[in-house]
């Protein structure tokens, strides 16, 4: 409300490779958070963040859900990539 130039960014959850199942989320945590990213960017009128991933079980800790060196390496590369041209 201070300052309307600032831009609201929305973005989901990561996603997973193909079968990988972080427990916390359940298997279809990260498809709902892009639903609801989609839906909270057009409602706010904001700008659509990045979708991160896919993280592979290597690019994670042992919790399978949580991002290690090699999955901040990763999604840190992802988020330069989008806010790069910003």
């Amino acid at each position: 409300a201070r300052d309307g130039d600032i831009p609201v960014i929305v973005s989901p959850l990561n996603s997973y490779v193909e079968g990988h199942v972080c427990e916390s989320t359940g298997a279809d945590g990260p498809e709902v958070a892009a639903q609801l990213a989609d839906f909270a960017a057009d409602a706010l009128d904001a700008v659509r963040g990045p979708d991160t991933g896919p993280l592979a079980p290597e690019e994670l800790r042992r919790d399978g859900c949580h991002l290690n060196d090699a999955g901040l390496e990763l999604v840190g590369d992802q988020l330069v990539a989008f806010f790069d041209p910003m």
